[in-house]
């Protein structure tokens, strides 16, 4: 069994790929303030700001694998609190880069959010434009990571189960809209993919050693507002609960990208299969929330 490190063990990803991967490899999860424990995976709360805390974590366990999850993802208390996103963007991602040794695989996750969004359809080559704090901070942990032998960055955006008390916008979809109407931005589009099936590309991504920039996402786009009226419909909701509305004018803290649809060629390629759409990733969601996978991970929280 490899024996993977995933830091921020308690957040969404690292969370459910500990969860999926669980009989798969040997998985040893970092968490900061939540703890999170579920059978058969050890988790162990570390300061990853810390070098020395970080330096002993790496000789404990000794990886084959790190995958950093751990981050400062509050875009717009990054745009408020730039300290708080700089320690947790970058400032850890360069004391886990410090303490790797080179035959270790360093698979850092990313962000759509580099991109400023003017026209979408992004490829792994395209110059990056850093529209807010949480963008420019999430870049500086790529450009720490960049020089390491072996090295996978990840951008790429996602909607998964949150076992912490909180919610991305797909949970919120599940929670709110059998009740109430809920707000989809038609003018804001992006190319999500649900947590598990990214757990299965970083897999077989890690078989075959990829290393540098890749786009993981799925292989079309859609608008906030698709994306939610889809869901939605799937889960059997009463029509006309998602309400079509404009990114223009919403309070945002932090300036957002409206298109950020990502290319996965290179990654298809490389993989050499074919990638999820959207529509497939809203169903395999759909199929876990209707077979409890969502109580099992969050009945586990401390």
């Amino acid at each position: 069994m490899k024996k993977i490190l995933i830091t921020g063990v308690s957040g969404l990803l690292g969370s459910n790929l500990a969860y999926c991967w669980r009989k798969r490899y040997d998985i040893f999860g970092i968490y900061n303030q939540h703890p999170w424990i579920f059978d058969g995976i050890r988790t162990k709360q570390a300061d990853l700001a810390d070098p020395q805390a970080v330096k002993a974590l790496l000789k404990d366990f000794k990886p084959d694998v790190i995958i950093h999850a751990a981050a400062s993802v509050d875009v717009d208390r990054c745009e408020e609190d730039p300290q708080w996103a700089w320690r947790g963007n970058v400032m850890m991602t360069k004391c886990l880069v410090d303490a790797v040794d080179s035959q270790t695989k360093f698979v850092y996750i990313s962000t759509d959010l580099v991109y400023d969004g003017q026209r979408g359809g992004y490829v792994e080559t395209d110059p990056v434009n850093l529209i807010n704090v949480y963008a420019t901070t999430k870049f500086a942990g790529e450009q720490a990571v960049v020089p390491l032998p072996n090295a996978l960055i990840v951008r790429t955006n996602i909607f998964g189960w949150n076992v912490q008390d909180k919610t991305c916008f797909a949970e919120r979809v599940i929670k709110e809209a059998k009740t109430k109407t809920i707000n989809g931005f038609t003018d804001s589009f992006f190319s999500s993919l649900y947590t598990f099936d990214l757990a299965e590309l970083l897999s077989a991504a890690l078989e075959k050693d990829l290393k540098g920039i890749y786009h993981f996402a799925s292989s079309t786009a859609v608008s906030r507002y698709d994306f939610a009226d889809s869901l939605a419909q799937k889960l059997g909701y009463a029509s006309g609960l998602i309400h079509a509305s404009s990114m223009n004018g919403f309070p945002f803290k932090a300036r957002r990208s409206p298109n950020l649809s990502l290319n996965i060629d290179k990654l298809q390629q490389a993989l050499g299969s074919k990638i999820v759409t959207i529509e497939n990733s809203i169903d395999h969601y759909v199929a876990d929330y209707k077979n409890g996978v969502v109580l099992k991970l969050k009945g586990e929280v401390v």
